[in-house]
């Protein structure tokens, strides 16, 4: 087995029939065994991190807000430059938030 497939195979858990045999045999393991995990470890991180970005965009959102309420009245924004740049801003901010992938998926 080659190290790039070890590789992709830790990233992202799917292995080939053969890849899952080889695996199994090496840790003197059942491919029934070798599968079996609980989801349950799964559902906790992904909730602790929805928090987690969650928290991060809103004080992002939050900062933004601050310095719009603080740097001029709220028609100085009401132009569509102005607009477009909130927007792309608080989009780059979730990109960065909750990373590429979460925003390509959602």
């Amino acid at each position: 087995m080659s190290v790039r497939t070890i590789q992709r195979i830790e990233a992202d858990g799917k292995a080939s029939a053969e890849s899952t045999l080889a695996i199994a045999s090496v840790f003197n393991l059942s491919p029934q065994a070798l599968k079996a995990t609980s989801d349950e470890i799964e559902v906790n991180w992904t909730r602790k991190m929805i928090m987690k970005n969650t928290v991060a965009l809103l004080v992002i959102s939050g900062a933004i807000g601050m310095l719009i309420l603080l740097g001029a009245s709220a028609k100085f924004y009401m132009d569509v430059a102005s607009g477009l740049f909130l927007v792309l801003f608080l989009y780059a901010a979730t990109i960065v938030t909750l990373g590429h992938r979460e925003c390509l998926n959602h």
